[in-house]
């Protein structure tokens, strides 16, 4: 997995050796994915990004590159799913996981987003998109995640589903639109499944037990994990 550092404490909080339960989907409100806007928002991070709602993410992920901004998530946490639930929710996912998942217990991705019609940037509107370049990065990142922290893909989230913000908007308007997030879940959950299979090569079959257990003797020489199966 390549990933480029571009890393601060601003908009982070020291907790040494956190629990990481959680890995946390989030749409950038940008207008678009293009190579550097995931920088460019590392460097927003640097100077504070909104005073008024001040925020951040562990990795950032356009068209091309993946940033990590937090430079040690093992013991620092950023600031992306914080804040009261909403009281009315768009889907039946919005706020599932509110007071489970935390800033503390997860690690926030941040995916920029783009726009058809870029006059109006309201999280209502239903012209928000994510390009296939980024959610296959994205997909790669999350799988990679999953691995260095033993996260099970059951624990990998939108915002929407912490406290019911239209967040990623592309995929939480409507109980319709919830079908582009099962779409991506397939991305980093069929490969996942996939890994856990186990293909088994017979090298020999015998109708005896004491044949087959001398035989394994043979084959453990060269195969240590040998071992004899009755069918």
């Amino acid at each position: 997995m390549k990933i480029k550092m571009n890393t601060c404490t601003v908009n982070t909080t020291v907790a040494a050796k956190r629990s990481i339960d959680w890995v946390v989907i989030h749409y950038t409100a940008g207008t678009s994915s293009a190579v550097g806007c995931a920088n460019s928002l590392a460097e927003w991070y640097k100077k504070g990004a909104n005073p008024a709602n001040p925020a951040s993410s562990d990795f950032i992920v356009d068209d091309e590159t993946v940033v990590q901004y937090n430079p040690d998530i093992a013991n620092r946490y950023t600031w992306g799913v914080g804040g009261a639930k909403y009281s009315k929710m768009s889907t039946s996912e919005g706020g599932r996981y509110y007071g489970k998942c935390k800033n503390s217990n997860c690690i926030n991705i941040e995916i920029c987003s783009n726009k058809k019609n870029r006059k109006s940037l309201s999280a209502d509107d239903t012209d928000w998109y994510f390009t296939d370049s980024e959610l296959a990065l994205a997909a790669e990142l999350v799988k990679y995640l999953m691995q260095e922290y033993n996260i099970p893909a059951d624990h990998v989230i939108m915002h929407h589903q912490v406290t019911g913000k239209l967040c990623p908007a592309m995929w939480v308007h409507s109980e319709a639109e919830l079908e582009g997030w099962k779409r991506f879940r397939k991305m980093f959950t069929a490969s996942t499944a996939e890994s856990t299979k186990m293909f088994y090569v017979q090298v020999g079959a015998f109708r005896s037990r004491e044949n087959a257990e001398a035989y394994l003797k043979t084959v453990k020489k060269d195969y240590p994990g040998a071992f004899i199966k009755s069918m």
